[in-house]
């Protein structure tokens, strides 16, 4: 059990990673291996078993095992998160042209304090959105583990 909530931790880290597009703008893929709860297959999380769901303004991030299908909730968004998210980008690009170009070491440190904020902020939202993306889940996934997500389309 701690397996699982260490890699949903590592996911929750990297979700924000998985969904940005690495310098040369081809889709970024996780490394991640994880072992499901349902089943013990392990594999490899990529853009093949990670899914989206959207609902109103939320956004619901999942995975699927491969092998029998069991869905496991990663990340609800909202336009609040997201616009969090965003901010969290362009204080990570201060803070990177900051290091860069030599600027004083107290700039530095108020780039540096913003961002914690920041990514603070973002995952106080994201604690607060989960229980709406497992509400959304279990709407769209009653039994989650009869019908594999890409079937939705």
């Amino acid at each position: 059990m701690i397996f699982f909530y260490i890699a949903v931790a590592a996911l929750f880290a990297t979700i924000i990673w998985l969904l940005d597009k690495d310098s040369y703008g081809k889709e970024k893929t996780m490394l991640n291996k994880i072992k499901c709860e349902k089943c013990k297959f392990e594999f490899t999380l990529t853009n093949n078993n990670v899914f989206m769901i959207e609902e109103g303004e939320y956004q619901v991030t999942f995975f699927a095992c491969p092998k029998c299908n069991a869905k496991y909730h990663v990340l609800t968004t909202d336009e609040d998160l997201r616009g969090l998210i965003e901010k969290r980008k362009k204080q990570e690009n201060l803070v990177r042209m900051a290091r860069t170009r030599q600027f004083t070491k107290k700039t530095t440190q108020k780039y540096l304090n913003e961002l914690g904020e920041v990514k603070k902020k973002i995952t106080k939202r994201a604690e607060d959105l989960k229980p709406k993306g497992d509400e959304i889940l279990a709407k769209c996934f009653p039994d989650n583990d009869e019908e594999h997500p890409t079937e939705q389309s």
